[in-house]
């Protein structure tokens, strides 16, 4: 295999052209190139948010009462013999206990708010007056 210097030389320039082509074909469209790079990084961050959303709602599906959790406490309610509206008259006796002992509590708290301010009035006459 002797070759001439003209066809190493015809050799040499195809491949440098081969390899010039390959090297700068990547780089054809660089625009499209890095609007696809931001759009790939957006839908990894959308898909992290949606992952995050995913995984605070199972948390809050976790602390809810599920079917089971409901029929059973049903079966307990039906074994006391109790029915569901007088344990809504029982919660209704007990919110109005509530707020009859916050409105006295609120009375109470009245009277106190009053009774310091006599005080502070009756020790800042004899402070002055000294």
């Amino acid at each position: 295999m002797n070759y001439d210097w003209i066809e190493i030389a015809i050799m040499v320039f195809i491949v440098g052209v081969l390899a010039y082509v390959v090297w700068h074909g990547g780089a054809a469209n660089p625009t499209s190139t890095g609007k696809l790079g931001r759009v790939i990084v957006q839908v990894k961050q959308d898909m992290r948010d949606i992952e995050h959303r995913v995984e605070s709602i199972e948390q809050s599906l976790k602390k809810m009462a599920s079917k089971d959790d409901i029929r059973l406490l049903d079966e307990r309610i039906k074994a006391n013999g109790v029915s569901a509206d007088e344990i809504g008259k029982m919660v209704e006796r007990d919110m109005a206990t509530i707020r009859a002992e916050q409105r006295g509590n609120h009375e109470i708290t009245l009277q106190t708010r009053e009774g310091v301010r006599r005080l502070e009035d009756f020790f800042l006459a004899k402070g002055v007056g000294k």
